[in-house]
């Protein structure tokens, strides 16, 4: 009858099918996957000068924007200050993918770091990044231990409740930098989130969790700007990340935006 032909063929096109699938599962490009996310630069090129915590200490006092000095008594007691200079930072043609996307996640052409403070025309491209972390009592330290990997042994990570914060003066050149973002770009962010926060040792400080703002403005000190030649920003329609669907873009040329870190005024 043709019902049972009917079956026959749904019943040898589905056997096909699994057959195609366990071949493709035997083949090379599922024995070694692309990468979940993956980051392309064609060149890049810094010369970073590490400088000693006393030559890094006046500066941290110039670049702190709050109006407190290091004679303060308020002033933090670092007991770790590492940093120095960055000088003729230039990085070319960068694109971050993630895979199966068709659309690259960002994209740009140069980026270009030069002294914030610096208004010569004829500056040299230098920059400043400190890191430090404050003096905690030993009360206030533990051991942590954690698993980068499941078949690798424990790790000792020491932690503490002294508060790290990054010190910059920086201004930052970008060219052509593109933004794609949509419903389609929300799992794989998801996923992953979920590999980097396993990448990262769990904290024990008791305080309230802080929001992303307040994290930023706990951590980040100092005077950054962003300069950005013809950026773009493209929202996407589609939940598909196979297709290239109707889009919303924004573009702008230049965009600056500046961040400081400073109490504000009475």
């Amino acid at each position: 009858t043709q019902a049972a032909m009917f079956q026959e063929l749904s019943r040898e096109g589905a056997s096909i099918w699994k057959q195609r699938v366990h071949r493709f599962k035997r083949s090379q490009a599922m024995r070694d996957p692309p990468p979940l996310l993956f980051m392309q630069v064609e060149s890049f090129e810094t010369t970073f000068s590490p400088r000693p915590a006393a030559k890094l200490t006046p500066l941290i006092e110039r670049l702190d924007v709050s109006g407190m000095t290091a004679k303060s008594s308020l002033w933090p007691k670092f007991e770790t200050v590492v940093g120095g200079q960055l000088r003729n930072l230039r990085l070319h043609n960068m694109t971050v993918r993630i895979r199966d996307y068709s659309e690259p996640f960002v994209s740009l052409s140069r980026i270009e770091i030069c002294c914030k403070q610096s208004s010569t025309p004829t500056r040299t491209s230098l920059g400043y990044v400190i890191a430090t972390e404050e003096v905690c009592p030993p009360t206030h330290r533990t051991v942590v231990h954690k698993k980068l990997h499941p078949a690798a042994p424990s790790v000792a990570i020491t932690r503490t409740y002294g508060s790290t914060k990054v010190w910059a003066d920086l201004e930052i050149h970008f060219a052509e930098p593109m933004v794609s973002w949509g419903p389609c770009f929300m799992p794989a962010i998801s996923v992953i989130s979920l590999v980097t926060g396993g990448l990262s040792p769990p904290g024990f400080d008791p305080s309230p969790k802080l929001s992303s703002w307040d994290k930023a403005r706990m951590m980040l000190h100092g005077q950054v700007a962003l300069v950005m030649d013809r950026a773009a920003l493209k929202l996407l329609s589609t939940p598909s990340p196979y297709e290239q669907g109707e889009c919303f873009q924004m573009r702008g040329q230049p965009i600056t935006v500046a961040y400081a870190c400073e109490h504000p005024p009475e």
